[in-house]
């Protein structure tokens, strides 16, 4: 949201915040021209508040089905509107990895100690895969590897305890999946496996 919009949908907050102007939170809201899929969610989720729990009315079916539709999305989908929309439906949830300013979020590592990219890289096999995924190439850094379905809920979390992992999936629906690795320092790796059946 490197736009305008930013003080727009800021100002949409600050304005809905008070019973007396929710009429001019919801005609900038109106106003805004979404340039991206945060900034879409963003709006339609401070539309639904303005229009319904803000004036003290009930969600309808359809409002609380797109609610439910977007908090279960992923942070780099929908930004912060997750924890909005979740809010309004009295759900608990709690982030996921989120990036730090500045982090990069690539299939290749980060060093740290000289700030240089490294080739290194962790790897899937069989990708695809049925029953069982080999991961190869982990670090004694990556301290947390965690795995992610195609909503962006985590489904699978444990500590790196040597270079290699064997992650049972024969239970896990046919998909697509995110495995992200972090380290104490800050460095994440990321790469994506499917299971088929």
């Amino acid at each position: 949201m490197l736009n305008a919009n930013i003080g727009k949908l800021e100002n949409v907050r600050q304005y809905s915040s008070d019973v007396a102007t929710l009429t001019t939170a919801d005609a900038i809201n109106i106003a805004l021209v979404d340039d991206n899929d945060i900034e879409l969610y963003t709006k339609t989720v401070m539309s639904i508040f303005l229009n319904t729990l803000a004036i003290d009315s009930a969600l309808s079916a359809h409002d609380s089905t797109t609610l439910q539709s977007i908090a279960a999305m992923n942070w780099y989908q929908a930004g912060n509107s997750i924890y909005l929309a979740a809010a309004m439906l009295g759900m608990e949830i709690h982030p996921v990895v989120e990036p730090e300013p500045g982090a990069r979020l690539s299939n290749t590592v980060v060093n740290e100690k000289d700030d240089k990219e490294t080739t290194e890289s962790i790897t899937l096999m069989p990708n695809p895969v049925n029953t069982v995924l080999t991961i190869t190439g982990l670090k004694a850094d990556d301290n947390t590897l965690t795995v992610y379905d195609g909503t962006g809920k985590c489904i699978y979390k444990t500590d790196v305890r040597s270079g290699q992992l064997s992650l049972n999936v024969s239970s896990y629906p046919a998909g697509i999946y995110l495995l992200i690795t972090q380290s104490p320092s800050g460095s994440i790796h990321k790469a994506k496996f499917a299971v088929m059946r």
